[in-house]
């Protein structure tokens, strides 16, 4: 993402880490230093497709009185949009649990492909 100063017009690039742009709060010209006069100029960023997608089990294989079970996936660049709701797919991946921590007392366990 880049970032321009509105007081000096100073530009600074800032790399995007686990889905969050760190954004910056002070000017780094050493003649400006303004805070908050940092904004986002949407024309000098690269944006890339992404696109979360549940995947529900058919209805078909769920025995009766049973709920489908959902797993959520994330799609990106070509495969956004590639499907709709509805559409029947198949997927072929790793999987892969980790844990993540919801509060210091509580743990779950996160899937990753």
């Amino acid at each position: 993402a880049y970032f321009e100063c509105s007081v000096c017009k100073m530009g600074e690039e800032r790399s995007i880490d686990r889905g969050r742009i760190d954004e910056p709060t002070v000017c780094r010209n050493e003649n400006c230093g303004a805070r908050r006069s940092m904004s986002i100029v949407h024309n000098r960023c690269t944006f890339k497709d992404k696109q979360l997608i549940k995947i529900q089990a058919t209805p078909e294989s769920v025995p009766p009185g049973e709920t489908p079970q959902t797993v959520s996936a994330w799609a990106y660049h070509t495969l956004v949009d590639a499907a709709r709701p509805g559409d029947r797919i198949e997927i072929t991946e790793i999987f892969r649990a980790s844990a993540s921590r919801l509060s210091s007392r509580q743990r779950n366990e996160r899937q990753s492909t």
